[in-house]
Parts: C-alpha cells; structure tokens; sequence
C-alpha cells in the first residue's frame, strides 16, 4: 500500500498547473486588449464606427470577462 510517507503530495503540482492557466489567461487578456484597439483604429481610419461587437472583438470580450471571472474567484483575499 502507498503511504503518504513515500510519495510527495501533488498539492505542489496544481498549484503549478494553476499558476499557469492563469498566467495564460492574462496573456490571452493582454492579446485581446490589442484585438480591440486595433479594431478601434482600423475604424477610426476607415471612418466607420468601431464594431465592438464582431466575431474578434467578441472573442476579447469572453476572454475579458472569464479574467475577471477568475480574478473574483480566485484572487488573493486578506487572511
């Protein structure tokens, strides 16, 4: 039988694995903040209005979202 003696716990490696997801989830915020800008200057330079609602702008939407989403949820709070 396995004891937890023998084997490290793996609280270690999820923290890990997590620690990455959210590190992915800010990269993929920072990415989609340039989607949006870009879109607004592609606008302002074509002068139409700036369609923040297309299939681009919606994707930085979701990803904005599920940041804040996860900052809420999992973001450091005071012991």
């Amino acid at each position: 039988m396995i004891t937890s003696s023998e084997h490290p716990t793996t609280g270690a490696g999820i923290s890990h694995l997590l620690s990455l997801v959210r590190l992915a989830l800010v990269f993929a915020w920072m990415a989609n903040v340039v989607l949006i800008a870009a879109a607004w200057l592609n606008a302002y330079d074509g002068g139409h209005t700036p369609k923040l609602l297309g299939p681009s702008a919606l994707l930085g939407w979701i990803f904005l979202l599920g940041w804040l989403g996860w900052r809420s949820q999992f973001g450091r709070r005071p012991a």
